[in-house]
């Protein structure tokens, strides 16, 4: 008898708000704006193809979506494979700033550093990563025209830059 009240109380306490979510997308809401750097980072959605030395000069895939009802945009680089690496670009104070989750276990933060009509340059936070380890450290992305895009990541590792992995991409024609 008391496990009974308990089911029909917390029936009564979640119906109603089972059947009130529901409600939630009768409004629809309205995409935030971001910066003028996250917009045009938000033109990019969609899939990229190209070559990388990353992927041993191999076709490689890179897809761009917005989330966060418009308030991120999400880069997943070489999707579905074992180097598989997401980066999520959003707004900070209306600045464009990065976190990527890379391959090799960690997570650095990157924050806009220069802004130019077809170049955005993103540089380390400080913390973000341990510096002494290996890690991304800055990004370049170029965007010469809407279908073509090169994303220079720089790693550096024990505390020095390392290497440019550059990726030169196109957009795919749905």
């Amino acid at each position: 008898m008391k496990t009974l009240k308990i089911i029909s109380l917390a029936s009564a306490l979640l119906i109603p708000a089972l059947v009130g979510a529901g409600d939630m997308h009768d409004h629809p809401m309205q995409a935030p704006k971001g910066s003028a750097e996250l917009e045009r980072l938000k033109a990019l959605a969609g899939t990229w193809e190209g070559k990388t030395p990353m992927a041993k000069d191999q076709m490689t895939t890179i897809t761009y979506k917005v989330t966060g009802g418009g308030s991120a945009v999400e880069e997943t680089i070489m999707p579905g494979t074992p180097m598989e690496m997401t980066t999520v670009f959003y707004d900070q104070d209306g600045k464009v700033q990065l976190t990527h989750y890379c391959s090799l276990g960690n997570h650095p933060s990157m924050k806009l550093e220069k802004s130019e009509p077809t170049k955005l340059e993103f540089g380390f936070v400080e913390g973000s990563a341990p510096v002494a380890s290996m890690h991304m450290h800055a990004l370049t992305l170029s965007t010469p025209d809407k279908d073509h895009l090169v994303a220079d990541w720089t790693l550096f590792d024990k505390g020095a830059k390392k290497d440019i992995h550059s990726f030169s991409m196109t957009r795919k024609k749905v």
